[in-house]
């Protein structure tokens, strides 16, 4: 679908399309992708700014997979996080226990990894400054990458760094300038 929606925040869910004739509910189950583009051509007065993704993390090919491009000619900061401890107090079940975030160019050349924040003060300086939840443990799982891209197209996973399996939150923010520095 194709709309036009006001500067504000924005949800998609993926739910299973199966509906059960008796019951009335959805009941499949699968793999399934969402895309989000943003479409404003000329001079946007508001543009996409993060994508952030809460999914169960498998194993192989069943890990949690985000995908971006940064368009232009200019040379974009971005933040992305693999949450998982953090989500313990929003009551989110089955939490993926140790978190492994890389990230992969569009030839999927690994360019950046963490296995951790490290309560890194850049790393929390710009997630204030993209308006991201706040994560107060640096010694936790949460896994983080701070850094500016060429344009070109990325995509990052999470897996667990064991094999685990589990539930996890992916998120990419687009960094202003002033926090880069």
């Amino acid at each position: 679908m194709k709309i036009v929606l006001p500067v504000g925040n924005y949800t998609s869910q993926i739910t299973g399309a199966v509906v059960d004739p008796i019951a009335g509910s959805a009941t499949g189950t699968g793999v399934a992708l969402a895309e989000i583009y943003d479409a404003d051509t000329g001079t946007p007065s508001a543009q996409l700014v993060n994508i952030s993704t809460r999914a169960f993390v498998g194993t192989g090919s069943n890990v949690l997979i985000a995908g971006f491009v940064i368009e232009g000619s200019t040379s974009q900061t971005v933040l992305i996080r693999a949450a998982r401890p953090t989500l313990t107090p929003f009551g989110v079940p089955n939490l993926l226990a140790d978190p492994q975030l890389q990230l992969f160019d569009g030839n999927m050349n690994l360019v950046a990894s963490s296995l951790g924040w490290g309560g890194n003060p850049l790393i929390t300086n710009a997630a204030a400054a993209v308006g991201a939840f706040s994560w107060s443990n640096p010694s936790g799982s949460d896994a983080a990458i701070l850094i500016t891209l060429p344009p070109g197209s990325y995509t990052v996973e999470v897996g667990g760094r064991s094999g685990d399996t589990g539930v996890a939150l992916i998120e990419v923010y687009a960094v202003p300038a002033v926090t880069s520095q």
